[in-house]
């Protein structure tokens, strides 16, 4: 059972990811950035287009590879020299109740596809803010997950329907309806049943949904009354908070833990246990890997913090614990 569940993870996370709004634009062109030539709005994708690592001249050269490729076809880590002083938050010029991220007190940023960059919470532009602040001598989009969420938010390269559609698809094998059965893994079956039943019981009072938990190796049965109970859920959302939790669902791979964190119901531990509550009983029975499951862990919380951040900021709730 549990093979299928992890497969169905990976599927999710997969899908999910190509939903993101990447920071680098596929094409672009280099710009100049001299006060004289700069544009009044600032555009963060056209940043992040011209600009690379230190290439080796001699790239162009190298020995191909037996498939054909040399070094130069590998991708590379792209980053954009600090094209600012300053960066503060001001009222938007259009919509007085939301907010813009402006440089040095005069260029105004836009998306990647060149929308107004308007916030809707002044305690979210505030962190989206920050984000740019810390960056020291160059920019990289890494270290902004709250930039790339609202980035996302705002440009929605995938409709709401797509996004809706695509989470509610793997609702059958969503870890928290897919619990082991093998009597010899009592301790996971016990971990299980007092981590991930919480959620199931959340969603179930919140949606109004019947889902039951399921050993069956192919999944848990899901109704189509209950895949629709789910689906308007989601396209009840603003975007948002759609962006955010399709975020979280990629980062717990579940739907269900990630309307449960996205709700307010669950804190930030609480989710990072239950999604991890099988690789927690393999590293109790074998022990940890190092450079494996402690590289698991440390990306799984930066992963799940991040949209949880993103979602109490836009909300202006008191952040995580």
């Amino acid at each position: 059972m549990l093979r299928a569940s992890r497969s169905s993870r990976t599927s999710l996370e997969l899908l999910l990811s190509s939903s993101r709004r990447s920071f680098f634009p596929s094409t672009s062109t280099s710009t100049s950035t001299s006060s004289g030539t700069q544009a009044q709005d600032v555009p963060f994708g056209r940043w992040f287009g011209g600009t690379s690592t230190a290439s080796s001249p001699s790239a162009s050269t190298s020995a191909s590879s037996p498939s054909g490729h040399t070094a130069a076809d590998a991708p590379q880590k792209k980053f954009l020299p600090k094209f600012f002083k300053d960066v503060s938050v001001t009222v938007s010029a259009t919509d007085p109740s939301k907010y813009e991220i402006v440089f040095d007190d005069k260029h105004t940023l836009k998306s990647p596809a060149k929308s107004p960059f308007v916030i809707p919470s002044k305690a979210l532009a505030h962190g989206i803010a920050a984000e740019w602040a810390w960056q020291k001598n160059r920019v990289d989009p890494e270290t902004m997950p709250l930039m790339q969420l609202a980035a996302t938010a705002i440009d929605q390269p995938q409709s709401a329907e797509v996004i809706a559609s695509s989470l509610c698809a793997f609702l059958p094998t969503d870890p928290v309806l897919c619990r082991e059965d093998d009597v010899t893994k009592s301790d996971l079956v016990a971990a299980q049943n007092m981590v991930l039943q919480p959620y199931l019981d959340f969603v179930n009072m919140q949606l109004g949904t019947k889902l039951r938990a399921s050993t069956s190796i192919v999944g848990a049965a899901v109704s189509k009354r209950d895949v629709g109970l789910v689906y308007e859920y989601l396209m009840n959302l603003d975007a948002w908070k759609l962006c955010a939790l399709m975020e979280l669902s990629s980062a717990c791979k579940s739907v269900c833990m990630a309307i449960g964190g996205a709700s307010g119901g669950f804190s930030v531990e609480q989710v990072i246990r239950a999604s991890r509550v099988e690789e927690d009983y393999q590293i109790e029975q074998w022990g940890l890997v190092e450079g494996g499951h402690d590289i698991d862990l440390a990306d799984s919380q930066v992963r799940i913090r991040s949209p949880m951040v993103f979602l109490d900021l836009l909300n202006e709730r008191k952040t995580c614990n």
